[in-house]
């Protein structure tokens, strides 16, 4: 416990370069005619840091269709709605509920894994410590989760956010009058949203002005 949370920063590092060579790899992956394309995308392949198996696809992994890259673990979303996780274990994050179907989105911190279902309820697994994976009781209608190293994010169908687990630098502090989002994302201890408009609201750790959103982002 104590090594991974010390090496948070790094991981969080990480991640974003596995999001970058993932931007890379999709935007190559789409010049392709359809039938090549699809053919592709149903296995993955993956590369690099190897010190917890996560980049050990399990052996027979097809049918794929999204991939997260979640520090030292990696998780995998089929397309009959089942998840395949595999890497570092050590707070169970790579230990998907039995029985979990009908999912349609998944995301990861380096300590916890959750799962976004069809009906939009979301399912959550891994370090359970400060409420990391307690899901909001009575949440649901949700359209898209994010992850951060120690926090969570869900989109609601209606436009709102909701954010919980550690609040160590306001990460889960959603700003009382947010609305007309369209899109979330998490940072390893801030959060984003975009709204319908174009604006994009941050908050959170803002320790290399990563809050500080710029002027013509904030101007519809």
């Amino acid at each position: 416990m104590n090594r991974l949370m010390n090496s948070l920063p790094r991981l969080d590092m990480l991640r974003r370069l596995v999001l970058v060579f993932a931007w890379l790899v999709a935007l190559c992956l789409s010049a392709l005619p359809g039938g090549a394309r699809a053919a592709l995308t149903a296995t993955v392949v993956a590369w690099g840091y190897n010190g917890d198996g996560e980049v050990n696809v399990p052996a027979g992994l097809t049918d794929v269709r999204a991939v997260v890259a979640a520090g030292t673990y990696s998780m995998a979303l089929k397309r009959d709605g089942t998840v395949v996780a595999w890497g570092n274990n050590d707070e169970g994050q790579t230990e998907v509920p039995a029985g979990l179907r009908d999912v349609v989105a998944i995301a990861g911190g380096p300590l916890h894994a959750l799962a976004l279902k069809s009906d939009g309820t979301v399912v959550m697994w891994g370090w359970s410590n400060g409420g990391l994976t307690a899901v909001p009781p009575g949440l649901r209608d949700v359209v898209a989760i994010a992850a951060g190293n120690i926090h969570t994010v869900a989109l609601k169908r209606d436009g709102t956010v909701v954010a919980w687990g550690w609040n160590d630098q306001g990460q889960t502090n959603v700003p009382p009058d947010l609305r007309d989002v369209v899109a979330v994302d998490a940072g390893g201890y801030h959060t984003v949203a975009l709204k319908r408009d174009g604006t994009v609201v941050a908050w959170g750790a803002n320790w290399y002005g990563q809050a500080d959103t710029p002027a013509a982002a904030r101007s519809g």
